[in-house]
């Protein structure tokens, strides 16, 4: 227990000022965050990860599972789980001109597992709900014989919105649990474009305009689960369901225009200069899945997840959002959990695979997001820690229609740490 509190004093100490730092730089450099809140990210740590992000249904004694609140309930008695991940992505963007790599690497997720009574389990942690980043530059060469001015627009933008979660869960019976998340969101999103006409004689004429949401607030999902077993076979079932619900949202609008020469402001003019206060309806979500254990070795899973973005507007928000739709498999292979001698019998062996029609619909196409996972579970000799590593490799858009396609290799590295509360040792 001493090393699992000495490791949190650590990670605090090194990554709770950049956790509030999180989105001072570019976490991802895609111009489809842009639009909506940014890229949305999945509530779920480096097994789910690896098991193409389903959720819903699973549940183990030794690893949190924040995105069904209801899997609380599977932690031991008398246990205490520490769990951090590490995220690296590779991302290469292109269109039918042009191409560029960008590669990026942050703390994913810091969470704690603990019981509060013997049949009442909790979890508390923090992870990013949404990125954003991007730097777009269009120039449009002039006609010299014409006369013209060359054109510039610069958009950049960057982010995100942060989630710090308590749940808790609990068994009603042998086969079913129940759980409940509060989660207080918060975090900005911060927009910049610029129009410039620059003439031969280096005089530029730029309108600036800048926009700043800032979103904070309180919000809850619940979740459900079933779980049942035949022999050495295994039934689970989960559904997780987030209302509507308002969360506080700020806007700042600042328009500007300006005219320079070779760089120096010589002009200022302040067009819009405006705010507003208005609540943001946070959508609604609802997941369900299953998944079938057989002899204890073979995990095969399956989800389903919705979430109602079409009616989504707020001042600042760009794009046309429609209602979302992932659909998610996974597969989970241990060769020997019960045996008592050779450490790869109790290695976990991760796959999956998932397909996303985004809540981005951009020049009448709806942005879909695809691709495969890998991964796997060490565990520590001796003890109920597991070391998590999972890999994904997807394709996000397409360079058809004008767009873009993102082409990405993420990684992610999680240590979930297990030890035991209120055990006196008897040796020193």
């Amino acid at each position: 227990m001493q090393q699992i509190i000495r490791a949190i004093l650590i990670v605090i100490g090194i990554h709770i000022f950049p956790f509030h730092q999180l989105h001072a730089q570019l976490n991802t450099l895609s111009p489809y965050t842009r639009y909506g809140l940014g890229d949305i990210n999945e509530a779920g740590f480096g097994r789910n990860d690896a098991l193409g992000g389903i959720t819903a249904p699973l549940r183990t004694s030794n690893i949190i599972n924040p995105g069904n609140p209801a899997s609380y309930s599977s932690q031991d008695t008398l246990s205490f789980i520490f769990d951090v991940g590490f995220k690296s992505r590779l991302s290469t963007y292109e269109t039918s001109t042009d191409k560029r790599e960008f590669n990026n690497s942050m703390l994913d997720h810091i969470a704690l597992g603990f019981p509060i009574t013997r049949w009442l389990k909790a979890s508390a942690g923090i992870y990013p709900f949404s990125y954003s980043g991007y730097n777009i530059q269009e120039v449009a060469v002039p006609d010299q014989t014409a006369g013209e001015d060359s054109v510039m627009q610069n958009f950049t933008g960057e982010g995100g919105l942060n989630s710090v979660y308590i749940g808790t869960g609990f068994s009603i019976n042998d086969y079913v649990s129940l759980g409940v998340n509060l989660k207080y969101m918060f975090g900005n999103l911060d927009h910049f474009n610029s129009l410039a006409l620059i003439d031969d004689e280096f005089y530029t004429t730029q309108t600036n305009r800048r926009q700043e949401t800032q979103i904070s607030g309180l919000y809850y999902d619940l979740g459900a689960q079933y779980e049942q077993n035949f022999g050495k076979n295994k039934w689970q079932a989960g559904v997780y369901f987030r209302p509507e619900i308002n969360v506080t949202g700020k806007y700042d609008q600042q328009v500007l225009n300006q005219s320079l020469y070779l760089g120096q402001l010589l002009f200022s003019d302040t067009l819009v200069n405006n705010n507003a206060n208005e609540n943001l309806a946070l959508p609604m979500q609802f997941k369900i899945g299953a998944a079938y254990t057989f002899n204890n070795k073979l995990l095969i899973a399956l989800e389903y997840d919705f979430e109602e973005w079409s009616s989504f507007r707020f001042p600042g928000i760009q794009g046309n959002l429609e209602n979302s739709q992932d659909y998610r498999i996974g597969i989970e292979y241990i060769p020997d959990p019960t045996s008592l001698t050779g450490y790869f019998n109790h290695v976990s062996f991760r796959a999956g695979g998932y397909y996303s029609n985004t809540y981005l619909k951009l020049n009448t196409k709806q942005i879909t997001d695809r691709g495969v996972t890998a991964g796997i579970g060490l565990p520590v000799r001796g003890s109920r820690t597991t070391f998590n590593i999972s890999y994904r490799y997807g394709m996000n858009g397409t360079t058809n229609s004008g767009l873009m396609q993102e082409t990405y290799h993420q990684f992610k590295v999680s240590l979930s740490m297990y030890d035991f509360w209120f055990i006196q040792s008897k040796y020193d």
